[in-house]
């Protein structure tokens, strides 16, 4: 989950939900310098934590900027996905596969170089 859009969409979250950043922190069980950490783009929050913001009703819509008919669109083994958690792990696989397709197209422009 990287990239601005996650984080803007961590902010939205905790603004909808009327909190302020160290009450969010305390329900995830991080410090408050973490969770600012997070919003600001500094650093990712970890897979358990974005399933603790599922739990606490963080939509995927919101928090990654993508919404269901998106992702229903990746067929993946022509599984639709069922949960938040689905929609998370087929936007992750893409992610991985995004970044595998850049690693070798840095490659062919070193070795071209």
């Amino acid at each position: 989950m990287s990239g601005k859009r996650a984080f803007l969409g961590l902010k939205k979250f905790r603004e909808r939900k009327e909190l302020r950043q160290n009450q969010l922190a305390k329900m995830l069980g991080v410090t408050s310098a973490t969770y600012n950490n997070w919003e600001i783009g500094k650093r990712d929050a970890s897979f358990d934590i974005y399933k603790k913001l599922f739990e606490l009703e963080a939509t995927v819509e919101e928090l990654f900027g993508i919404n269901y008919n998106e992702i229903n669109n990746l067929a993946i083994k022509g599984a639709s996905p069922a949960s938040p958690i689905d929609v998370l792990m087929l936007k992750i696989q893409q992610l991985e596969e995004d970044v595998a397709e850049l690693k070798g197209v840095k490659k062919g422009i070193a070795r071209a170089g």
